[in-house]
């Protein structure tokens, strides 16, 4: 009877680790980004749970869009337009680079 125990026990963990860790890799890109340039200033991307989001800068409107991700691939649709942009992205502890055409652009978790 133990080891029945025992083995519902480990199988109930796994699962749990499983959801975890799925639901943090998954949602790894949720939060507040800042981007820095020397010439054109400061703008901040803001990546909402249920794959909304918004582009801040000082002086101008919000750009709202929705996201997802797929792998390394991020997709944002912007609401105004319509316009999707999909682009190479990878997370290294605080910091988002996103591959661009102009080369990468890197952020810094806020």
């Amino acid at each position: 009877m133990k080891s029945i125990k025992r083995v519902v026990a480990v199988v109930v963990l796994l699962f749990m680790f499983t959801i975890m860790a799925t639901a943090c890799g998954s949602n790894a890109i949720v939060g507040s980004w800042e981007h820095t340039d020397p010439v054109f200033g400061s703008f901040t991307l803001v990546f909402e749970r249920g794959g909304t989001g918004y582009a801040a800068e000082e002086g101008w409107p919000n750009d709202y869009f929705t996201w997802e991700t797929s792998g390394d691939q991020l997709t944002m649709t912007y609401d105004d337009d319509g316009e999707e942009d999909t682009v190479t992205f990878s997370i290294n502890g605080d910091t988002l680079t996103l591959e661009s055409d102009l080369g990468p652009l890197e952020f810094t978790r806020q």
